[in-house]
């Protein structure tokens, strides 16, 4: 059946959706995606969702289960190890890089204080979606839009990762620290400092997921 140019549209909105929906936490890995739910939620017909879910197939967001419907992809190893391999290429360059003044450290000042607050009201989603908010600012700091494109991509798997992981608190507050100490750095015009912690930062990070992901294999 061939689709129509509204409708495909329509399908690259309903991606989009879906997407912010993972990125928000919505949708967790290994999660069903009923049609039914989708097509109310989105106000979308289940044609549209289809060939919204065909997209998302190929770009590895989702997977289709035989005689089961559609699910929340699950990453594994060869992804966690890519996608902070890719991060650490993006993110620490756009440290090492930066030029001064730039207007995203007091975005990325204030989005710490936000976090700082999450924390104390015990609010690990809203934490980690400002972290999430926090390191696209720090790619901003490349001035390339075609790098801010690319991590938004990233960020997307980057979600499924952390679903990996089921406690909240210890997957986002630990971290909320190490970005208030990159900030500083950047205030002070301390670039190659901000890329030592950010590198930590990573490493850190990386191996928590690890745990998960092995622990979830035994």
């Amino acid at each position: 059946m061939k689709t129509s140019k509204d409708e495909i549209s329509l399908a690259d909105q309903t991606v989009k959706a879906i997407e912010t929906g993972i990125i928000n936490g919505q949708y967790y890995p290994g999660e069903h995606l009923s049609e039914a739910t989708l097509t109310k939620k989105l106000s979308v017909s289940r044609n549209t969702l289809r060939e919204a879910f065909r997209i998302l197939t190929k770009n590895g967001l989702v997977e289709y289960r035989a005689n089961r419907g559609v699910f929340v992809a699950v990453p594994d190893f060869n992804t966690i190890v890519d996608v902070y391999n890719a991060r650490r290429i993006i993110e620490v360059g756009a440290v090492r890089n930066v030029h001064f003044p730039h207007p995203s450290i007091s975005l990325m000042e204030r989005v710490v204080e936000e976090s700082e607050q999450f924390c104390e009201e015990k609010k690990w989603q809203d934490v980690g979606t400002a972290d999430m908010e926090f390191h696209q600012l720090l790619v901003s700091l490349g001035n390339s839009p075609r790098l801010d494109r690319l991590f938004v991509e990233l960020t997307i798997e980057l979600r499924l990762i952390f679903g990996l992981v089921t406690d909240l608190r210890s997957l986002h507050q630990p971290f909320v620290a190490m970005n208030r100490n990159i900030v500083e750095s950047l205030k002070k015009e301390k670039p190659k400092k901000a890329a030592r912690l950010l590198k930590v930062y990573l490493k850190q990070s990386e191996r928590m997921i690890m745990r998960a992901y092995t622990a979830q294999q035994k």
